[in-house]
């Protein structure tokens, strides 16, 4: 909410308030601004009502989108406008183990009876996984010469970590380690000891005097952490090294890790490759492997995903999608990226199937798939064999039931939900108004208690949006939904057990005679789903500069159609052809859409801040000329006094 601006009367030094008169001035022209201090009072009174007025539409706002995006959003499990949500059908497997394979949902338009599945086949993208690239730790040259003395306590520990665990290596200085070869047999040693055999070995380099750390297992992760100045007697040039390869680091750093050559500080771009026949180039000494996977990923040309498996040492890049059409061509066109990694190949995704007993075959690209009114979710590979005597399992058996229950439960649970909001609003409509109870000044609230501060504000919101046309007229419109017919539908609510409760003060309220609607939805389920899901082929936003279009909309749409669209019409954040967004929020606005500072109420509150402020701007006026005028009587009081103190001293000195 906007923020009053106020502009307080400053005291001037110049001021003399009583000193010769001995008037309280303070007191008197705090009485003279009176009057004007009240028309102050009063405008901030109607910025405070409108801010309060704000507060209560928009919990009306905030209820009435829980409710839409439940029942009326495509999305929502609960669609009142989709006909699946209707559907008296119930799905039971025949073990308990079926649905870790499989779970078959019955939709509106199914039909009753056992399905017996022999066979599922989960489909699958198309992907390619690369080689291992960990790298071996090799460090450079060493001094053979001058080894036995330069291994000293200072330098002979290694803090080495595997796969999490970390040891410290320390390994002897007593000079008897003059070769190469020894320090290697010796570091072999103390690291077996520290983490058992076969897990880290120390070779000697071929083409150098120097030494290689490998891990025995691909999959095992290790770093070598400097300790004092170790790593440089064993020619280990970095304070931490590791195994893996590191994202990071731009490929030309890389190219000895994972066995390609770049060229150094290149300026040309070094790396080309497509995929799918999207092309991506590179420059390998500005570029990392983590900025060439972020820039495959969020190709939509490409449509694919390329990761890096920490575990496996491996990259892997697989089709967005599902399905036998999905393909995966990768081709290095400059350099030797991708073959280096082991993914320059192609691939294939395939189809997701399920086999009936009787020997249909439902082949779709997805693993989620609707097929004669049952909607299929595969998770894994199932086969049977309907040989007992064999150890494959028998066949998924689902069974499909009526179940009125499951959509009576829904249709209940939704008029719950109605009611709530009816009561919310209706509460707002008919909330006792308490006009001796206005809001508070702060010279007020400075002679009451906290708790008396609040018993009073209660009282001063109570019945702000009493008879408010803008909610009366959500209330009448979703009422009158309730008694139009439906076109094709051929029954009502009240016919089928819903109708408004008899008490007047529920006022639009609905009440459910559970075994009328129970027996209509077993006699009469697909009137009832039309009556509530029947659609219009004119969209909302055609409607909505239409009144021609709107009412051929309203008459072509069921309950639920026409309910989500009087919810839109109030908390609509989509403008029409005149700018209007919904009536709730062009009244008081909503936080975090543009509506928070354009609507009515804030307008409003802007102009009183402006008034506010030129208000306290002629008040501080006055109040300085009042001020004035009482300094001016001061300072002649004062002359006046000192004239006759004057006199009587010369009459006093001439007698």
């Amino acid at each position: 909410m906007p923020s009053s601006v106020t502009s307080t009367s400053s005291s001037s030094s110049n001021r003399i308030t009583g000193m010769v008169s001995g008037m309280d001035t303070d007191t008197l022209v705090k009485q003279m601004m009176a009057s004007d201090t009240a028309k102050i009072d009063k405008v901030k009174a109607n910025k405070q009502v409108d801010t309060w007025k704000t507060e209560a539409y928009r919990e009306v706002t905030s209820s009435l989108k829980t409710f839409y995006s439940t029942y009326f959003d495509t999305l929502s499990s609960t669609n009142l406008k989709s006909a699946n949500s209707f559907a008296s059908f119930s799905t039971s497997y025949g073990s308990t183990t079926s649905e870790n394979y499989v779970t078959v949902k019955a939709n509106a338009d199914s039909q009753a009876g056992t399905y017996s599945i022999t066979k599922l086949v989960a489909a699958t993208v198309a992907t390619i996984t690369g080689r291992n690239v960990s790298k071996a730790i090799e460090g450079g040259t060493i001094d053979q010469a001058s080894l036995g003395s330069n291994i000293t306590s200072a330098n002979n520990t290694l803090s080495i970590t595997l796969n999490g665990a970390t040891k410290e290596i320390t390994f002897d200085t007593d000079g008897a380690i003059t070769t190469v070869g020894g320090i290697r047999a010796a570091l072999q040693v103390k690291i077996n000891e520290a983490f058992g055999a076969d897990k880290i070995s120390v070779d000697l380099n071929s083409t150098s005097d120097g030494l290689i750390f490998s891990a025995k297992r691909d999959t095992d992760t290790f770093n070598i952490n400097s300790e004092g100045t170790a790593n440089s007697v064993l020619g280990l040039t970095d304070s931490n090294l590791s195994n893996k390869v590191d994202l990071t680091l731009s490929l030309s750093k890389l190219s000895k890790a994972i066995g390609v050559t770049f060229t150094e500080n290149a300026s040309d771009n070094d790396i080309v490759f497509t995929v799918n026949g999207e092309s991506f180039t590179f420059n390998s000494s500005e570029t990392s492997i983590q900025d060439i996977m972020d820039t495959v990923n969020s190709s939509t040309e490409a449509n694919v995903t390329m990761k890096y498996n920490t575990k496996t040492n491996s990259f892997t890049i697989s089709s967005n999608n599902t399905g036998v059409t999905e393909k995966l061509v990768i081709a290095d066109t400059t350099g030797n990226f991708m073959g280096t990694i082991g993914i320059n190949s192609t691939a294939n995704g395939t189809d997701a199937s399920v086999t009936l007993s009787d020997g249909t075959e439902i082949v779709r690209p997805t693993n989620s798939f609707t097929y004669d009114g049952l909607t299929y979710n595969i998770k894994k590979d199932f086969v049977s064999d309907t040989d007992s005597a064999t150890s494959t399992p028998d066949p998924i058996e689902v069974t499909v039931g009526t179940d009125t229950t499951k959509t009576y439960d829904f249709i209940k649970g939704f008029v719950d939900k109605y009611n709530e909001i009816i009561s919310k609003i209706n509460e707002q409509l008919t909330e006792k108004k308490y006009n001796e109870y206005t809001p508070l000044t702060d010279a007020q609230k400075t002679d009451m208690t906290d708790d008396q501060i609040t018993k009073w504000e209660e009282k001063a919101k109570s019945g702000l949006l009493k008879n408010d046309s803008i909610l009366s007229g959500i209330v009448s419109k979703l009422r009158s939904t309730l008694y139009d017919t439906v076109e094709g539908a051929g029954i009502s609510l009240s016919s089928i057990g819903i109708s408004t409760t008899s008490d007047y003060s529920s006022r639009g309220k609905l009440s459910i005679d559970e075994t009328k609607l129970k027996e209509a939805l077993t006699t009469k389920s697909d009137q009832i789903t039309k009556l509530f899901t029947g659609s219009s082929d004119k969209s909302y936003f055609e409607a909505l500069d239409s009144s021609t279009i709107r009412s051929e909309r309203y008459s072509e749409s069921g309950i639920a159609q026409r309910f989500s669209d009087i919810i839109q019409d109030a908390i609509r954040t989509t403008t029409d052809s005149n700018g209007n967004k919904g009536s709730l929020l062009a009244k008081a606005g909503i936080v975090g859409d543009r509506s928070e500072y354009t609507n009515t109420l804030y307008k409003e509150m802007i102009n009183f801040d402006k008034t506010i402020y030129e208000m306290n701007d002629r008040l501080s006026d006055r109040e300085s000329a009042a001020y004035a005028k009482f300094t001016a009587m001061e300072m002649a009081l004062n002359k006046l006094t000192s004239q006759q103190s004057y006199l009587s001293q010369m009459m006093g000195s001439s007698s």
